[in-house]
C-alpha cells in the first residue's frame, strides 16, 4: 500500500499483477493498512474509508478509458467468453483477452443477473427473461426484472426458480432440453 499511489499487488517474484487506485475503483489513493482474511479478501484501510478486493474472485477489475459497460451487476463465463450484465445491457468478449467488449443486440438496458444452468446462459433483464445463445438471444419469458435464478434439482429434472419484480416464478425444461 502507498500513501498517494494506491495499492500494488505483486507476485512472489516481484512482478506487478495489479495496481489499484482511485482511477480504477478505490475511494482514494492513501492506503493506511492492509489485512488479508482466510477467504483471500484483501481489506484496505484508507484515508477516507474501507475498501475490499476479493483476490480469489476470477473477476478482479476491468479497466478502460472509454467504459461502455456502465454499472455492472452480473458476470458469467460461458463457452470461452466473458459476459457482463450492466445498467447498459449485456456485453461479451473472449475470456482472458484484451479485446474490447461488444454489446449483445436486443439486451440493451438494465440487466440483473447472468447464470449458466445446465449449459445454458440465462439472463434476468428489466424487460424479460432471455436465453443467450451463440448466435443471438431467445426470450423465454415475459417476466421482467428477474434478479436471481435458483436451480432446484429433483429426482427427474431441474426446476428453475426466479425472483423478479412481480414475485417468484418457476421454469421447467421443454422437450428439447431448453
Amino acid at each position: 500500500g502507498s500513501i498517494s499511489k494506491g495499492l500494488y499487488v505483486v507476485d512472489k517474484d516481484g512482478n506487478l499483477k495489479f495496481h489499484f487506485r482511485k482511477e480504477n475503483g478505490l475511494q482514494n489513493n492513501t492506503i493506511l493498512s492492509l489485512f488479508e482474511d482466510r477467504g483471500q479478501h484483501l481489506w484496505l484501510g484508507l484515508d477516507q474509508g474501507i475498501d475490499l478486493i476479493k483476490l480469489a474472485s476470477p473477476f478482479i477489475s476491468y479497466q478502460t478509458n472509454d467504459n461502455p459497460l456502465g454499472s455492472t451487476y452480473a458476470a458469467a463465463v460461458w463457452k470461452g467468453k466473458l459476459y457482463v450484465g450492466s445498467n447498459n445491457g449485456v456485453f461479451v468478449k473472449k475470456w482472458m483477452s484484451s479485446e474490447p467488449f461488444r454489446a449483445i443486440r436486443g439486451l440493451e438496458g438494465q440487466t440483473w443477473t447472468l447464470k449458466v444452468v445446465n449449459g445454458q446462459l440465462l439472463c434476468g433483464h428489466n424487460d424479460a427473461t432471455f436465453r443467450i445463445e451463440e448466435n443471438g438471444i431467445t426470450k423465454i419469458s415475459a417476466v421482467n426484472g428477474g434478479w436471481q435464478f435458483l436451480p432446484v434439482v429433483t429426482k427427474t429434472d431441474t426446476i428453475l426458480l426466479q425472483g423478479s419484480y412481480t414475485g417468484l416464478h418457476s421454469y421447467k425444461k421443454n422437450k428439447r432440453g431448453q
